[in-house]
């Protein structure tokens, strides 16, 4: 309350000086008029002159600044008026009826700026003079000027009647000032108050925010803990049955060698699924997505449904209808995610089995445009005969972290389909009823085929350059490096293998001959790839750099603009070799065009460590 009622009177404080420099100036001008006229019309020079030097004092009162001298400013601004027009004046001239007005003036602005106080004083001061100078003429004691002698002679008894007129309005106008300015300075405390009040509670409220957004923070993170340790057992279930179809058919190769070609597709499939998991579980952490390619949907979806027969149990009977000749733009990988995961969805909707259908066909222009699609579209369908939903669960089905599994699930499954899905340019659309099962449609614009069309099954091989390309492997885990060392020797390149980057950097200056790429991992022991990038690129100017890594693009070190590209782990082999092939043509013809020299390499193509 302390502080409010400061505030207040600083407040009060600021208004008085502006009033009071107002009114100094006012009395100036007032003076000067008043001095001009006594000696233009009258001729008075005593009373120009007293107006002249009050008009000097009611500069200073106007002029001063600073709170230390407020009241020797009002007291330079009151005494002269009233010493002016109530002792000066009236000894000079006698009682003249308008020097009221300056004593009224007088008693107002103290009232105004000293308060009701110390404007009763100066009404009891302006009523003492008026009646004194009355008495003193009277008696003779005073004389006047010539010409004012009818003034001086004014009856005792009008002068008495004048001054308690005086001093009865005077005194009404202290106590209605003094009010108004209460009233004043109570609105002002109020008003002072409510803003305090106001800003207590805008604090409140504020720290009310932090605290819910920190409990929020806290349960968010409490929740992401919990669902990473379930999608930490989803994910091992998912590799779990990639390693059990891999297993499995390698087992069958073994004994069945004409199986040979069936099995190594099998297990391909398989690891593609596996490589998916992992795109899928980046997703999840807000990653980058995986660039979208042509695929061929029927392609896609008949892998995915080969997997699933090795995972749907039993009593489950799956029907699969597929038209493959349409293709879309999409990660082969998260489409076999987002068949894979509602077929999953579908088995756990039948405890005690039933039967799941997966058909792929074009869709109707009907169909198209009932999904928002305009043009030619594939139509996805995954239908099962299980409990259905009601329509309270259809409404949140797609929500993150909502589950009907209770501890089971992630409620991450459906989200990530659905995101998967849009972000191709398609719909998903659901159609449930409790004991009807659940239909469950996916709308996919269709490509056109190109050149750049679907996969397909036939081994890549580099693009034709002038000379067999050599490639500088860095990878710390032995068996990835010697498993893309083979993949590219087979492939024709030359390929000198080294764990870190020193001892790249060792096998770079020794070898005798052009290097035309760098591959390397992004995280090793030793040197950091920033300096082996510099270091390698100082000795091979022309040569071109790819990163390889498992982490998302935007994670890895350093700045994919330092790098001619980037390859995400798992890839396929034939993809990569199409992209290390591609860098070694522009590091060649870069090479050409500067004028680098060219020395044939020892051998057309092997792996050197």
């Amino acid at each position: 309350m302390g502080a409010e009622v400061s505030a207040v009177h600083a407040e009060q404080q600021h208004w008085r000086d502006q009033v009071l420099t107002g009114l100094g100036w006012t009395a100036v001008a007032a003076s000067g008029a008043v001095t001009a006229a006594l000696l233009v019309f009258t001729r008075d020079r005593p009373g120009a002159m007293l107006w002249a030097a009050s008009a000097v004092v009611f500069l200073l009162a106007a002029t001063l600044r600073g709170s230390s001298v407020f009241r020797v400013r009002v007291w330079l601004l009151i005494l002269p008026l009233c010493v002016a027009t109530g002792v000066i004046g009236p000894a000079l001239e006698g009682f003249l009826p308008n020097m009221s007005l300056g004593l009224g003036a007088a008693v107002v602005f103290t009232t105004a700026l000293r308060g009701m106080r110390w404007g009763f004083v100066v009404l009891v001061l302006d009523a003492i003079m008026m009646g004194g100078v009355a008495v003193l003429h009277h008696t003779g004691i005073l004389g006047v000027l010539p010409g004012y002698e009818a003034l001086a002679a004014f009856p005792l008894a009008a002068v008495g009647r004048f001054v308690t007129n005086f001093t009865i309005g005077s005194a009404a106008m202290v106590v209605t000032i003094s009010y108004l300015l209460s009233r004043v300075e109570g609105l002002l405390l109020d008003k002072t108050h409510a803003l305090d009040q106001l800003k207590e509670e805008q604090r409140a409220a504020q720290q009310a925010r932090e605290e819910l957004e920190g409990r929020e923070a806290a349960f968010r993170k409490a929740r992401e803990l919990e669902i990473l340790g379930r999608l930490a057992g989803c994910m091992a279930h998912d590799f779990n049955n990639a390693l059990v179809v891999i297993q499995s058919n390698v087992d069958l190769i073994r004994s069945k060698t004409d199986y040979l070609p069936t099995g190594l597709r099998q297990i391909d499939e398989a690891v593609a699924q596996a490589a998916s998991t992992t795109r899928q579980l980046r997703g999840f952490t807000h990653q980058a997505p995986t660039p979208s390619r042509p695929v061929s949907l029927g392609l896609a979806v008949t892998r995915a449904a080969a997997l699933l027969e090795r995972v749907l149990p039993s009593n489950i009977t799956m029907a699969v209808d597929v038209e493959d000749h349409m293709t879309v733009l999409a990660d082969e990988g998260q489409l076999q995610g987002v068949v894979t995961n509602l077929a999953l969805n579908a088995r756990d909707a039948m405890p005690k089995g039933g039967k799941l259908e997966l058909r792929v066909r074009m869709a109707t222009p009907t169909e198209g445009q009932a999904g928002g699609i305009h043009g030619p579209c594939a139509l996805v369908e995954v239908n099962d005969d299980g409990m259905g939903m009601s329509e309270e669960t259809m409404a949140r089905l797609f929500e993150p972290y909502f589950t009907t599994k209770g501890a089971a699930g992630t409620g991450l499954g459906l989200a990530s389909a659905k995101t998967a899905v849009e972000a191709g340019g398609g719909k998903i659309l659901v159609t449930s009823a409790p004991g009807r099962g659940t239909q469950i449609r996916i709308l996919w614009p269709v490509q056109e085929r190109g050149a750049d069309g679907a996969e397909t099954s036939e081994t890549t091989e580099p693009p034709h350059v002038g000379r067999p390309g050599t490639v500088l492997l860095v990878e710390d885990n032995e068996r990835v490096r010697i498993a893309m060392a083979r993949m590219l020797a087979a492939r024709g390149f030359t390929v000198l293998e080294a764990p870190n980057g020193t001892e790249a950097l060792t096998i770079a200056r020794r070898y005798r001959a052009p290097i035309d790429v760098l591959c390397s991992d992004c995280e090793m022991p030793g040197i950091s790839v920033e300096e082996l990038i510099a270091a390698f690129r100082v000795l091979f100017p022309a040569a071109r750099v790819v990163l390889c890594s498992s982490y998302a693009p935007e994670d890895v070190a350093p700045p994919l603009g330092t790098v001619d590209a980037f390859a995400a782990k798992p890839f396929a082999p034939d993809e990569f070799v199409r992209l290390v092939g591609d860098l070694v043509a522009r590091a060649q013809a870069a090479a050409h065009d500067a004028g680098f020299g060219s020395v044939e390499p020892g051998g057309s193509g092997g792996s050197k460590r």
